[in-house]
């Protein structure tokens, strides 16, 4: 499937379970029952973001099974890992519609040029590990959680956390890590290992 045809049916179904929901449980007018039952509107908001683009779906083809495993897949319910790339690494694009994102560099060597690792989780968690002294750049952002990198953190609604490291210019590998969660939290953790020395 396209990411075209992913927005198209993807968006759409999503509003209409939303709607069906919420319109079944709208059945009493008790204020705190009804915001009670109006859970049914994260599928709305999902189904709106996804037709407004603000779910990336470019180059991602959706999976009929629940976990996103594999790469350049937009996972629906589950957790991603990838961890043990005993290879170079290049760009990395993980999705996730509920559940938790962990990436772990550690043992990895990074290509020359700038890796790029974006991703992004409507409900759950992100945390990427990287060997320590990594030159990175890294832009977080979330709706409603927290955000921590390199001893900074940032709490709350509608947060923002932006990191670049000094060596990052000049470095011959380097790390650029974009994420976001809609709801939950990013971390940042630095490994013990240190990062191989350029070659």
């Amino acid at each position: 499937m396209t990411s075209v045809a992913n927005k198209n049916v993807l968006g759409p179904l999503l509003i209409i379970i939303g709607l069906v929901f919420l319109f079944g449980s709208l059945d009493s007018l008790g204020i705190w029952r009804v915001l009670g039952k109006i859970w049914p509107l994260i599928f709305i908001i999902v189904g709106f973001l996804i037709i407004s683009g603000h779910i990336p779906l470019s180059g991602w083809a959706l999976r009929p099974g629940l976990s996103g495993q594999s790469d350049g897949t937009l996972g629906l319910f589950g957790d991603i890992r990838v961890s043990g790339l005993a290879d170079d690494i290049g760009d990395i694009e993980r999705s996730l519609l509920i559940g938790d994102i962990v990436i772990d560099l550690t043992n990895s060597n990074m290509v020359e040029g700038e890796c790029r690792i974006k991703v992004s989780v409507i409900i759950g968690d992100i945390t990427v590990i990287v060997p320590s002294q990594t030159p990175m750049e890294i832009a977080l952002s979330c709706y409603l959680g927290s955000l921590t990198s390199r001893h900074k953190t940032a709490e709350g609604a509608f947060q923002q956390l932006n990191f670049r490291s000094d060596d990052f210019a000049e470095a011959s590998a380097r790390l650029h890590f974009r994420g976001k969660a809609y709801f939950g939290n990013i971390q940042v953790k630095e490994s013990a290992v240190k990062r191989s020395s350029d070659g």
